[in-house]
C-alpha cells in the first residue's frame, strides 16, 4: 500500500511540473521529441542567450531577435520604447518565441538521413509592459544577469532619460513546449553497410579570450575572465 501511494504522489508530481498542452503546443509529427517539463523547458530557456520572436505586423510575418532573461516563470525582454516593432509586440494580443540551441551536426550514410541534434522551445503568450521605473529595473537586472553574472552590480545603472527609451516587458511561460532531438543519423538498413563515415559532430557556444575596448584601462573582471555558459543553466 505504501509503495502504491509513493507510486500515486510522484505521479501527481510529475503532472504538476508538466506545462497542459494546447492545440497551439501539440506536436503532430515526431511527437516522441516533444517535452512539456518545465524543468526541461527552463533549462533551455537558461542554456541560450537570444530568442526570436514573431509577430504579423501590416499582414507580414515579422521576426525578431533579442536577449532575454527568465525569472521564474516569465520570460523579460526590452528594446528601444520608439521602436514600431517594440510598441507592436507590447501591444500584440499574443506572440510567438522560438529559442534553439543547436548541439550537432548528424551525418547519415544518406543525405536523406543528415540532420541537426537540437533542444528548442516554443512559447505563446501575451505581452505584459513593466511601465513602472522599478519594475523596469527589475526586468533589465534579470537580462543583464542572464548574460552575465554580477556585471549588474558593477556596472552604471540606467539613467531616468535612458529608462524613458526603454520598453521591458514580460510573457508568462505558462503555455511552452520543447522539442528535442539526439542521438545518432537514423540509416536505413539497406545504408548500414557502406563505406561512409557516420555520427554525430558535437557543437557548443564556448567564450574565447575577452577583447578590451581600445579606449578601455582597466583589467577585465574575474567573472569576465572565467566565463561558462555552463554556469548559467539553471
Amino acid at each position: 500500500m505504501a509503495l502504491l501511494i509513493n507510486h500515486i504522489l510522484c505521479y501527481k508530481q510529475t503532472m504538476k511540473n508538466e506545462i497542459p498542452v494546447t492545440e497551439k503546443l501539440k506536436l503532430t509529427r515526431a511527437t516522441h521529441r516533444a517535452s512539456y517539463d518545465r524543468d526541461v523547458i527552463y533549462s533551455i530557456i537558461d542554456e541560450q542567450l537570444v530568442c526570436q520572436i514573431g509577430i504579423v505586423r501590416n499582414g507580414h510575418a515579422v521576426i525578431l531577435p533579442m536577449a532575454y532573461g527568465r525569472q521564474g516563470d516569465k520570460i523579460y525582454l526590452h528594446g528601444s520604447s520608439e521602436s514600431p516593432f517594440i510598441k507592436e509586440i507590447i501591444h500584440s494580443e499574443i506572440i510567438c518565441i522560438n529559442i534553439v540551441i543547436l548541439d550537432g551536426i548528424v551525418f547519415a550514410r544518406s543525405s536523406y538521413a543528415h540532420g541537426m541534434n537540437f533542444r528548442s522551445v516554443t512559447i505563446y503568450g501575451k505581452p505584459e509592459e513593466l511601465a513602472a521605473p522599478d519594475d523596469k529595473i527589475k526586468g533589465l537586472k534579470i537580462i543583464m544577469d542572464r548574460l552575465l553574472k554580477n556585471r549588474w552590480e558593477n556596472a552604471r545603472k540606467p539613467s531616468e532619460k535612458e529608462l524613458s527609451h526603454t520598453s521591458v516587458f514580460s510573457v508568462s511561460l505558462e503555455e511552452a513546449s520543447a522539442k528535442i532531438r539526439s542521438g545518432p543519423p537514423k540509416d536505413f538498413k539497406s545504408d548500414l553497410d557502406r563505406d561512409i563515415w557516420a555520427g554525430v559532430l558535437p557543437l557548443k557556444l564556448t567564450a574565447s579570450s575577452p577583447v578590451a575596448d581600445e579606449q578601455c584601462r582597466t583589467e577585465p573582471d574575474e567573472f569576465i575572465l572565467n566565463y561558462r555558459r555552463e554556469d548559467y543553466n539553471g
